[in-house]
């Protein structure tokens, strides 16, 4: 009786899950791969060229003999084509050489020089993942003086800057900044919803105590103060799976406190309850 009603339970939030997910644009997503809003907002545009020739072939292009890296760094960026700057990024992406692309992509601020999308994503993404905050609040201000269009299209890139802080480790701040997105920019609140989805996957996954109390409140404000209850569905359920005896008693908590998950399940609460 007992594994029948917890069944039950489960089975009716997995169809209220998949609901949700069918009200939801299909966005390719994965923890390491975060979607983001280029590919949510022109999922069909055309792609970037990518026959570009390598680094080597650029710095080859001026005379003089093999340069040095003090050399490199120096170049002239009004004389590379646009395929040309982005392979330079991309090189010293694919190199680890931080400092000498945030030094580009200042120097494209200051030239009004146009970085590729697909480059300008790639570098959101990796700074983004890496908590490098600073770095990613240089590619927001980089698209805000020079891609306008695009920075306000996308949020502002709001949602790079919250996944930075998080893996920082400083999810009060990220999830401050992710709500005030959700509560700007209405038009992505589907998309932030998986971004939503994909930190609390990160905070259990990484054994944050103090970040997953502060999911906890979010998500509690998410569904009583907008009614949506898929970050709190999404929340619940990573937690009452693990493993983990404390994220256990944490969804109990949460279906304590949140009549809204209580309907959502539908059975017998008692049954989730610590015996």
């Amino acid at each position: 009786m007992y594994r029948a009603i917890l069944n039950g339970a489960h089975f009716r939030l997995l169809c209220y899950v998949q609901r949700l997910i069918h009200k939801t644009p299909n966005y390719s997503t994965t923890v390491f791969d975060t979607v983001d809003a280029f590919s949510y907002l022109s999922r069909n545009g055309n792609k970037e060229d990518t026959r570009i020739p390598k680094l080597g072939v650029i710095y080859n292009n001026f005379s003089g003999p093999q340069p040095t890296d003090e050399i490199k760094n120096s170049i002239d960026l009004f004389k590379l084509s646009g395929l040309d700057l982005d392979n330079a990024l991309l090189e010293l992406h694919d190199q680890n050489k931080h400092k000498q692309i945030l030094r580009f992509v200042n120097d494209c601020i200051d030239r009004k020089i146009i970085i590729g999308k697909d480059v300008i994503k790639k570098l959101f993404r990796l700074y983004s993942l890496t908590g490098r905050v600073e770095a990613v609040g240089l590619l927001q201000n980089y698209c805000s003086r020079i891609t306008p269009d695009l920075h306000k299209k996308n949020g502002e890139f709001a949602h790079y800057i919250a996944k930075a802080q998080c893996m920082k480790g400083n999810s009060k701040e990220g999830l401050t900044i992710l709500t005030h997105a959700y509560k700007k920019n209405v038009n992505l609140r589907a998309f932030y919803r998986i971004i939503f989805k994909e930190l609390i996957h990160d905070s259990v996954m990484n054994r944050s105590e103090a970040s997953l109390v502060n999911f906890k409140k979010y998500v509690l404000e998410f569904s009583s103060r907008w009614k949506d209850n898929y970050p709190l569905v999404c929340f619940w359920h990573i937690c009452w799976e693990s493993d983990w005896f404390s994220d256990q008693m944490l969804a109990d908590e949460l279906l304590e406190a949140s009549e809204d998950l209580q309907k959502i399940l539908g059975g017998d609460v008692a049954v989730y309850m610590p015996k």
